[in-house]
């Protein structure tokens, strides 16, 4: 097993548009984004600055943009992004980014700071590239999403649950099952309940690198929520890096500078035997964790 508490993967090629949108190629200054049939309007500078791994969720197909069938008399362009993603967690995910960008920039106005910084860059730049102390200059931001998918089987494996009823009865209890998996809204209970099972050293390393960037063990996800017609359910959760004193800031860079622009996943599964609308079954419960360090 490996010891990193958290596996890269490269890009898929199909990212590839994402990578373009990045660049900010021939797109227009002020885009106009259709998301499950909600408009939204954001700033092209403010979209290429969101971290890879938000932009794949984002447009898993890549960035496209077409022709508006119902555009606004003042929109120019007449082109519109679409995309099968929640207008709540874009917002969350806009907000969050833009507040931290003002805060770092109001609370580092002052000329001690500044020259704090330039001495320390000065000191690291033989041992640190531009990215590493680019937590000098910019916020930077942790960046954690959750993929869970759920499967309910019977707990009589002789019962497929095939008849017309059973099905029925079946979709009741994915939908049960998802709401209560809704409501356990813990960042770290999963991961937590695996360490306290298995005495699991590598987790427990990534929670605690973790709570020492920002969050803290009882944290809930700031989104939550269950797709529609769909067993699975998307959380996202954003810290800005916590750094408490300007000593421990390189420190901070050698935890988390490894997942800057490389995001990482952490795959695992759960398994219970639970009882939903009175009908006993097993549960398998799939979680798929997204890391990664971004700036503003």
């Amino acid at each position: 097993m490996s010891s990193s508490p958290i596996t890269q993967v490269p890009d898929h090629p199909s990212h590839q548009d994402s990578n373009s949108l990045q660049k900010g190629n021939a797109i227009p200054t002020h885009l106009k984004l259709l998301l499950r049939g909600v408009p939204m309007y954001v700033k092209r500078d403010s979209l290429v600055s969101l971290p890879e791994s938000l932009l794949v969720a984002i447009f898993p197909n890549g960035f496209v943009l077409t022709a508006d069938k119902n555009p606004a008399p003042t929109d120019t362009s007449g082109l519109v992004g679409e995309s099968d993603f929640d207008p709540k967690c874009f917002s969350y995910i806009l907000e969050f980014f833009s507040e931290a960008a003002e805060t770092f920039a109001k609370e580092n106005q002052d000329h001690s700071w500044e020259a704090f910084s330039a001495g320390l860059v000065g000191a690291y730049s033989r041992q640190f590239d531009s990215a590493r102390y680019s937590l000098l200059t910019k916020q930077a931001i942790v960046v954690l999403r959750e993929e869970l998918e759920y499967f309910i089987l019977p707990q009589d494996k002789s019962n497929p649950l095939t008849s017309t009823a059973d099905i029925i009865t079946l979709k009741q209890l994915k939908q049960t099952a998802g709401q209560l998996l809704k409501a356990d809204d813990l960042v770290f209970h999963s991961m937590l309940q695996n360490v306290k099972r298995g005495n699991n050293i590598v987790e427990r390393e990534l929670v605690d690198m973790l709570c020492d960037c920002g969050f803290t063990r009882l944290d809930r996800w700031f989104y939550r929520e269950l797709e529609s017609k769909k067993t699975f359910i998307t959380s996202v959760s954003l810290v800005k890096l916590k750094v408490e004193d300007k000593d421990n800031i390189m420190e901070s860079a050698k935890k988390l500078m490894v997942f800057w622009k490389k995001p990482a996943r952490k795959c695992w599964w759960d398994y219970t035997l639970t009882k939903l609308d009175n009908i006993q079954v097993r549960l398998w419960v799939r979680r798929t964790w997204i890391l990664e360090l971004s700036f503003v």
